[in-house]
């Protein structure tokens, strides 16, 4: 026969062994809920802790030669590694810093080529996963890709960032390979990706402007385009804060709208845009030099002196052109040379006036 005591320690136990089991049925729900809960990853990952360590010692090398050996190294060993597109751009940076710009390019559109296929796996997978049963799903599987999780949209403004970066960097080593229709090509690219891109908008605009075709129909195509999308940079840059970065941008996109226009033959809008392009940097050779020219279009020969004597004056790039020019046209109006080298002088004490 139990004793009263004997029953108070029995119902103590079994009190103890179901809170026990409760406790243990609690904690795996609350697992279950944190796993549920954690932020799900998508991007390329390792397989293997090895792959892991060679991707962060690439990482953390800061050594542009050194960089390449471990990166060519990697490829080797792990050819099929969802990172190849990561240690592309590693090696489109490593190769740009050492001006390789021809195999910096390789390397990026290799890149380039991964990352959007690795992509086009990921949504594939998510197309797959929407159509998974989760009755039916095997408990081990990889958590499912939901096309509306936070995860998956950061995925894929990560990619369109990574593109961007992309053509950026191509753009700029073809500007450095001086290969303008290259510089063309993935500019438009860079655009389709994103049409309000700053540093897009002003590299193609002024390329498109600088290196105009030969033919007569292609020329106005191109130089339609280039004021399309300069005026499109001019909408962006207005807005920003004033600054010495600004007024440099809307020298340049100015220099760019009025470059387009002089091609065009449209002289007056040339005009009005190379003295925005001077309002916003007063001491600019290559905008005086080339407002020289608009005006000498318009047969308006005292602004166009005026305009080539203040290019003269600042020197740069542009000086011996600009003087060749005052030269001749000086020349034509006053049927001598006499005075123009203090006429350059005079017309340098006026500039920021």
């Amino acid at each position: 026969m139990m004793t009263k005591k004997g029953i108070t320690f029995a119902v103590i136990a079994l009190t103890l062994a179901l809170g026990q089991t409760a406790l243990q049925a609690q904690r795996r729900n609350q697992d279950r809920e944190q796993a549920q809960a954690a932020p799900v990853f998508i991007g390329p990952q390792a397989t293997s802790q090895a792959e892991l360590d060679a991707f962060q010692a690439l990482q953390k090398e800061t050594i542009a030669a050194t960089k390449l050996t471990l990166a060519d190294a990697f490829l080797a060993k792990y050819p099929m590694s969802e990172m190849v597109g990561w240690i592309y751009r590693i090696r489109m940076e490593s190769l740009g810093q050492q001006r390789k710009y021809a195999e910096a390019n390789a390397a990026a559109e290799s890149g380039l080529a991964a990352e959007i296929k690795f992509m086009e796996t990921v949504i594939a997978r998510a197309d797959a996963d929407a159509k998974v049963d989760p009755k039916k799903r095997d408990k081990n599987a990889p958590p499912l890709i939901d096309k509306n999780s936070d995860a998956f949209k950061k995925f894929g403004a990560d990619t369109e960032k990574a593109m961007m970066y992309y053509y950026q960097n191509i753009m700029n080593n073809y500007q450095q390979l001086n290969d303008a229709p290259k510089i063309i090509e993935y500019g438009e690219k860079a655009l389709g990706q994103d049409p309000d891109d700053l540093f897009t908008l002003l590299t193609l605009s002024g390329v498109l402007a600088e290196r105009p075709p030969t033919d007569a129909k292609a020329l106005e195509t191109q130089m339609k385009r280039a004021e399309e999308i300069a005026k499109k940079a001019i909408q962006k840059v207005n807005p920003l804060p004033e600054s010495p970065q600004k007024a440099g941008i809307l020298n340049s996109v100015h220099q760019t709208l009025g470059l387009a226009y002089l091609h065009q033959k449209k002289f007056g809008d040339s005009q009005k845009e190379y003295l925005a392009a001077i309002t916003a940097k007063k001491d600019d050779p290559i905008s005086y030099m080339r407002l020289g020219i608009a005006y000498a279009g318009e047969q308006k020969v005292d602004p166009a002196l005026d305009a080539f004597a203040k290019s003269v004056y600042l020197k740069g790039l542009t000086e011996s052109q600009a003087r060749e020019l005052l030269t001749q046209v000086y020349q034509g109006k006053n049927k001598s040379l006499d005075g123009l080298d203090q006429f350059i002088q005079a017309a340098g004490q006026k500039i920021g006036q």
